[in-house]
């Protein structure tokens, strides 16, 4: 699977190319990540806005990057998931673990604030 990216200064918008992450493609979201945190940002908004389903495996790459990412001093904020997707996320209770915004443009306004998240 690979990640469509958008730079927006020190950020990175990212959009899986696939409708679905599960195990048929998590261990490559796994690895774009990684490429994007060393070749692209640590900062990084993931918009599911084109996943229409996502599994167990799935949400365990989305975990991934969260865990590794701040090993770069980063950040992943999730927008736009879709209702299944979010429902997922819900029944996972990851929402305490996620910030998830509606739209990129929330998730930009959230790293430019002077919270600790202004890069």
């Amino acid at each position: 699977m690979k990640l469509i990216t958008e730079q927006f200064e020190s950020i990175v918008v990212c959009r899986p190319e696939e409708s679905k992450i599960d195990a048929s493609n998590a261990a490559d979201l796994k690895k774009e990540f990684l490429r994007v945190f060393l070749e692209e940002s640590p900062h990084v908004i993931l918009d599911l806005g084109g996943v229409t389903d996502i599994d167990s495996t799935g949400l365990g790459a989305i975990l991934f990057g969260l865990r590794n990412v701040k090993n770069y001093n980063g950040e992943i904020k999730i927008v736009n998931p879709q209702p299944r997707v979010q429902r997922l996320i819900d029944i996972a209770q990851l929402g305490r673990l996620l910030n998830v915004y509606k739209s990129v443009g929330q998730a930009l306004q959230d790293f430019n604030r002077g919270d600790g998240n202004q890069i």
